[in-house]
């Protein structure tokens, strides 16, 4: 696995200017406590806060987790930051914690928007679809990966699957310097108004890559209807995507400087806005960005909260 983890999981591409999105209202964030089964995501400041808490706090992550109360999920991103952790021993710890969690995955962004466009492509055709679920086990998540078929009944741990990132960290860090290079020519294309004035066709043309080539029963897909469908899409059909889209467009705009953080911020983002209730960090930046995305998206989002307002919504599940 570790020789195929950084040339797929940096297979990222930025996504720039798309139709403009009217605006609704987003989820309603007002509700006192968590509800029996929300799902909440956290992000690698949560992970680090959790493992300096106390002995009983967390056993009682633990319990509500295993017990339903509460579904905690990561993404795979999560295990890249594990992995960087300065040393062994802390990501030793921090992958006890997300361990003891026992969450759920969402796979690599690419695959989430794989299932957004099969989705509503067999919707659009009247095909009966099942998507498969987005909150996948790590062991699913990571043979997406690598396109390879995952082991029955093997079970992988958190550190496991981080120290096989940690020991071929150097591809991701060249993919990640490739896509800071791709992003710094998008940004000036972007600047120039040309990537915004083709929003129709920028969709077009990267839905049409996610585009499934087979029905469920096996029977190939004609251009002409991947061309009927093509014709009609909107950017909101495509929840991780839009996400996608808003997020880069507002780093822009902010002039920020694409670094390895502010990268899997958006990888956090990207795949959690649309899915959980609840999006926990004490990550300011990622904060405030999020906040301002899910402002301006036509779908319900999750809150996002500090981990002070997690713990204090805890006592009253």
């Amino acid at each position: 696995m570790t020789s195929l983890i950084g040339a797929r999981a940096m297979a990222i591409t930025c996504l720039v200017a798309l139709p403009p999105r009217p605006k609704r209202p987003t989820i309603n964030t007002s509700r006192a406590g968590y509800q029996v089964g929300d799902v909440i995501y956290c992000d690698q400041n949560f992970l680090i806060s959790v493992s300096q808490e106390r002995d009983e706090y967390k056993a009682r992550l633990s319990q509500m987790s295993e017990g339903g109360s509460l579904v905690f999920v990561l993404g795979l991103w999560t295990l890249v930051e594990i992995a960087r952790a300065r040393n062994p021993v802390m990501m030793a710890q921090l992958a006890a914690v997300a361990d003891a969690l026992q969450p759920g995955w969402f796979p690599e962004r690419r695959w989430l928007q794989h299932y957004e466009v099969a989705e509503q492509f067999f919707r659009y055709v009247n095909v009966p679809y099942s998507r498969p679920n987005v909150i996948r086990t790590l062991a699913e998540v990571a043979a997406e990966l690598v396109h390879r078929p995952a082991p029955v009944g093997q079970r992988y741990s958190v550190v496991d699957v981080a120290s096989a990132i940690r020991s071929n960290m150097a591809p991701i860090q060249a993919g990640f310097d490739e896509n800071r290079r791709a992003r710094e020519l998008l940004a000036e294309e972007w600047k120039r108004e040309w990537v915004k004035t083709r929003g129709d066709l920028l969709l077009r043309t990267y839905v049409e890559k996610l585009l499934p080539t087979k029905t469920p029963a096996g029977v190939q897909i004609d251009k002409g209807t991947k061309r009927s469908f093509l014709d009609q899409i909107t950017i909101d059909l495509f929840p991780s995507i839009a996400v996608e889209h808003a997020m880069f467009e507002d780093s822009l705009r902010r002039g920020a400087k694409q670094r390895i953080q502010s990268f899997l911020d958006r990888q956090h983002a990207i795949v959690a806005l649309p899915y959980v209730q609840s999006l926990v960090s004490d990550d300011a930046a990622l904060i405030q960005a999020a906040k301002r995305v899910a402002a301006n998206l036509s779908f319900p989002t999750a809150r996002i909260i500090k981990k002070q307002e997690f713990d204090s919504m805890l006592r009253r599940v």
